[in-house]
């Protein structure tokens, strides 16, 4: 391909994804930008309640799982820090009403799998790093430009992280069954577990 060409259609859609972020458009990135790779949204704005941001951030960590027998692999693969500044009460307020609906946490491509039978890619941990709770009302995992799964529903059920007891009541006390140091979100299924300490 003419470099001059390929270099044009690089900046356009780089541009195109600038300008989505900013300005919340329609989430279209063509697949030739994102090439495959996986990008996970978070919706942190619930109409029933204020605060749902943090000051302290979040960890997400990709993970996989397989093999046979009673005691299958399960194995980190990626690890991403999300600064507190980009999940503040103000970030969060009215992203559910944008079409891009959330802030990105994180972004991947294939991942490699540890040779174990019927590993795969199967989902996300999210840590809290800190005593300041936050709110998970929505997430969105895209693959490309294809959406291939959803955790919740806008202004739904919600989830809560936190290291703190306490931080589940409150407002926040009918729309979370309790506050955790970290949850697992699993990709197939599309549902959530518990791992972590209950707060």
């Amino acid at each position: 391909m003419n470099k001059n060409k390929k270099g044009f259609r690089q900046s356009v859609t780089q541009v195109s994804l600038v300008l989505l972020m900013i300005f919340g458009f329609q989430f279209k990135v063509s697949a030739e930008y994102i090439e495959g790779d996986y990008m996970l949204l978070i919706d942190c704005d619930h109409s029933a309640v204020g605060s749902e941001g943090t000051t302290t951030g979040l960890i997400v960590e990709s993970f996989s799982h397989g093999g046979n027998g009673p005691n299958p692999f399960w194995g980190p693969l990626t690890n991403t820090d999300v600064d507190a500044s980009r999940i503040t009460n103000s970030a969060c307020t009215n992203m559910g009403a944008r079409t891009i609906g959330g802030v990105v946490v994180f972004t991947g491509k294939n991942f490699p799998c540890p040779t174990q039978p019927s590993c795969e890619f199967a989902g996300f941990q999210i840590h809290a790093k800190g005593g300041n709770a936050f709110m998970i009302d929505r997430m969105r995992l895209y693959k490309g430009s294809t959406l291939i799964q959803t955790w919740g529903k806008d202004d739904g059920r919600a989830w809560c992280l936190s290291t703190e007891p306490g931080d589940d009541s409150g407002d926040w006390a009918d729309l979370v069954d309790g506050c955790y140091s970290k949850i697992d979100f699993h990709i197939k299924s599309g549902t959530s577990t518990q791992p972590g300490k209950q707060v």
